[in-house]
């Protein structure tokens, strides 16, 4: 994670939201004065390779959960 989150500190992750989308999902991280949010979206193949199509980070204050 450090290779591509680095905003290290916190509280960790604090949630995995699956299913936010088909393929989609977000991942949320405690931070001290708001909560980073990353969304990827994946697909698999029929060998179930996993690949990383996109991928999003917002941050939101914890009054716009």
């Amino acid at each position: 994670m450090t290779k591509t989150y680095t905003q290290i500190g916190g509280g960790g992750i604090t949630c995995i939201n699956k299913w936010v989308a088909t393929n989609t999902f977000t991942v949320s991280v405690s931070q001290e004065e708001c909560i980073d949010k990353i969304t990827y979206a994946l697909s698999v193949d029929g060998e179930y390779y996993i690949k990383t199509l996109t991928r999003e980070v917002n941050a939101v204050t914890p009054r716009q959960k």
